[in-house]
């Protein structure tokens, strides 16, 4: 038969066993989160670049059909003005998700 101390021991042997055991499962937890959760991201990311390409697109198109429309003739300068002005919002937006994505 065990004596007191004994089973102390032992119950304190198996308190860090499944302490340990504990810190290892929620670790592995941890980091699968991370990993999912970096696997939405870059789906947003994807998908953010889609609609910002559509985006493009729709607004070009806007300005060829607005200055068709009003002027029987497509002027170049406006497309590229327009363009410039979306890629500079582009650029902003991607400097501040850059900032949010560091954080």
């Amino acid at each position: 038969m065990k004596t007191p101390e004994e089973r102390y021991k032992n119950s304190r042997k198996s308190f860090w066993q499944a302490f340990i055991m504990t810190i290892f499962v929620f670790i592995i937890g941890i980091f699968l989160g991370i990993t999912y959760e970096g696997n939405n991201l870059n789906k947003m990311n994807d998908y953010y670049v889609q609609s910002e390409i559509f985006l493009l697109d729709t607004l070009a198109l806007s300005k060829i059909t607005d200055t068709e429309l009003n002027n029987n003739s497509i002027k170049c300068e406006l497309l590229i003005d327009a363009n410039i002005e979306f890629a500079d919002r582009i650029y902003v937006e991607a400097r501040s998700l850059e900032r949010y994505e560091e954080a």
